[in-house]
């Protein structure tokens, strides 16, 4: 029954009491000296001050005519475990963003290496070399302006010439 009354507790900071017909402490699972009352706490969660403390509670009829099983668990020590959980989903929040952060930069970098590519081959263009090439990298927007760019210094060779 102790370990009925255990695994009741989902915490493991609770305590569950084992309640007779007229609301006597049967067995309890903590150490709780207060035993929440019977009345009122009907298969929901309710907020009830035990021992100093705010405890959420629930109340579970059993198949003995009048007997109920109580489970109290000190609202502190979930709000704790609610705090613990929070600070890790910010932690894993924070490490998610910088690993988004990283991979978007590198995206954009290797994106823009066509770019690079064709801005420095203009610059040796407008500089007068004319023997310069683009090595046409990819079928896209950017390969199609490398396709053009190559094209208009074959032709302007060919007009000098």
């Amino acid at each position: 029954v102790l370990d009925i009354l255990h695994t009741a507790d989902f915490t493991g900071n609770g305590t569950t009491y084992l309640l007779d017909e007229s609301g006597g402490l049967v067995m309890a699972s903590g150490s709780q000296s207060s035993v929440p009352p019977n009345e009122g706490l009907e298969d929901v969660w309710q907020t009830v001050r035990l021992d100093g403390q705010d405890a959420i509670v629930r109340s579970i009829a059993l198949s003995i005519p009048g007997w109920r099983m109580v489970t109290a668990i000190p609202l502190q020590s979930l709000l704790l475990e609610a705090s613990s959980l929070q600070g890790q989903i910010l932690l894993f929040a924070l490490g998610m963003g910088v690993l988004i952060l990283i991979l978007a930069t590198w995206t954009a970098g290797y994106n823009s290496r066509g770019i690079r590519a064709l801005a420095d081959s203009m610059q040796r263009a407008q500089q007068g070399d004319l023997d310069t090439q683009i090595i046409i990298d990819s079928e896209d927007e950017i390969g199609t302006l490398q396709h053009s760019f190559n094209y208009m210094i074959r032709k302007t060779e060919q007009m000098m010439e």
